[in-house]
């Protein structure tokens, strides 16, 4: 549950309900045959990274809370 605070299903990652082998097997084979869904599910999670998770990005939203608490 935490990973959907961080990234969409779809754009960003693909997500297979648990216990189901057959579906995990199915978008393994989907992402292992399809070389333009693999570029665009890693450029678009690592703009999502870049834009919202930097260290930088991080320390500037701990320095916000820090702030209003003085």
């Amino acid at each position: 549950p935490w990973i959907s605070e961080y990234f969409t299903p779809g754009p960003d990652l693909v997500v297979v309900e648990p216990n189901n082998p057959k579906l995990l097997a199915w978008e393994i084979n989907i992402l292992w045959y399809n070389t333009k869904r693999r570029e665009n599910l890693a450029a678009a999670a690592h703009r999502k990274v870049v834009k919202q998770y930097t260290t930088k990005i991080f320390a500037e939203n701990l320095r916000k809370i820090m702030d209003s608490i003085v």
